[in-house]
Parts: C-alpha cells; structure tokens; sequence
C-alpha cells in the first residue's frame, strides 16, 4: 500500500476543489455582466438603507 505524496499548498487545494480552468472570454463577459449588476443592487441598497436610517432617526428624534 503506497501513498502518494504531494505538497500541500491553498492554490493545490482550490484547484483540486474548482479545477484548474482558466476563465474563456465568453465567461469573464458573463462574470462582468453578473458583478455589475450586483454593484448597480448594491448601491440601490445602500441609498435605500441610508434614507431607512434618517427616517428612523427623525421619528426617534421628535
């Protein structure tokens, strides 16, 4: 019984988990399109949060 040896790095661990595939272009076009519009969510969240929070703050207040 033999077993085989290798070093352990995080890089080996994460491409043994998700491969060793390198994005192709129709996917890093894909991924841009995702991660915008997650920031157009997250900025619409955020300024919707801020206007919650001084409305919260003025209701308190009076």
């Amino acid at each position: 019984m033999s077993a085989a040896l290798y070093k352990v790095t995080p890089r080996s661990v994460f491409n043994r988990i998700f491969g060793d595939n390198m994005a192709t272009d129709n996917n890093m076009k894909s991924a841009t399109e995702t991660y915008s519009g997650f920031l157009s969510w997250l900025k619409i969240g955020t300024i919707i949060s801020v206007l919650v929070t001084v409305l919260v703050v003025i209701l308190i207040s009076t």
